[in-house]
């Protein structure tokens, strides 16, 4: 029993390196990020700091660009999170059946995954031009649709970017949450169908309740990725037209290296990071009934 204290703290020495690898990338990048948001920090200017406490969340509150930006965020988190989501499991309950030809059907699907955001803003703002695309300029006028130039209008512009985002990230909620069908046992199924519990109940009575965790593990992976979303928008109308597309990462960007204001710029960050924490701190609170 002597010897036991000693084997344990020789076991926590493997974690250090592991500990330094951690503090290096994501708890030294926040507490600088945090430094830097209470500072002037310009970087025409990097050696020139002045410490300017709660000034740059102030100077942003009091921005109509970054109101705006924030508005159009929520609707993006919300519309995109919530279309991922249901389009996901819909398709997940779909191809999770015994039908022939889904095994054709299955890598169509989940080919978007593959594919880097910037491409599939390129691709979308190339199938939307309404000059040569295939969607702008040939699908649409074929049923008597004739739009003008899609991300040129501030309304059509926002749509746009929410479907590509939602045709782009489906196939990882699809894949999260047909990993949870496919692991829930055949048994259960059976016997709620003997029962007499038909197809609605036995979703809402076994499979849902075994998938809860999985469902939140993909809103929130597809939230942050949300939260998060820059080059696909960027690709496609660079926040525009005016600022109907910019949302809080890409105001970011645009403050950090067109005005140079990068203290600002990361105080848009920390802010981001308040939000995310505070909506996936719901979402456990919600989904998992803790309490």
């Amino acid at each position: 029993m002597k010897g036991r204290p000693s084997k344990i703290k020789s076991e926590y020495i493997y974690l250090i390196p592991a500990l330094i690898i951690l503090f290096l990338v994501t708890i030294y990048p926040l507490i600088f990020s945090l430094y830097m948001s209470f500072h002037r920090f310009l970087t025409i200017d990097p050696y020139n700091r002045q410490f300017i406490g709660l000034d740059n969340y102030i100077a942003l509150f009091s921005n109509p660009d970054f109101l705006h930006s924030f508005r159009t965020t929520l609707i993006y988190v919300f519309a995109t999170v919530t279309l991922t989501f249901f389009t996901g499991l819909g398709l997940a309950l779909l191809l999770n059946q015994d039908i022939k030809g889904l095994s054709i059907v299955r890598p169509i699907i989940i080919l978007p995954i593959t594919i880097a955001p910037v491409v599939v803003g390129f691709a979308w703002k190339y199938l939307l031009d309404r000059g040569q695309g295939l969607l702008g300029a040939f699908l649409l006028p074929l049923i008597g649709i004739s739009p003008p130039a899609i991300l040129g209008d501030p309304i059509n512009a926002l749509i746009a970017v929410i479907l590509a985002d939602v045709w782009a990230k489906t196939p990882i909620v699809l894949l999260i949450i047909i990993a949870g069908l496919q692991g829930i046992p055949q048994d259960l199924l059976k016997q709620a169908r003997i029962d007499g519990a038909d197809r609605l109940m036995r979703f809402r009575v076994v499979t849902l309740p075994i998938i809860r965790p999985l469902i939140l593990v993909a809103i929130m992976m597809k939230f942050i990725d949300s939260m998060s979303a820059f080059d696909q928008i960027y690709v496609m109308t660079s926040g525009g037209p005016g600022i109907a597309t910019m949302t809080l990462a890409v105001l970011g960007v645009r403050i950090g290296f067109q005005f140079y204001n990068l203290g600002q710029a990361v105080a848009v960050g920390i802010l981001m990071l308040i939000m995310s924490g505070i909506a996936i701190a719901l979402l456990i609170r919600y989904l998992l009934g803790e309490r």
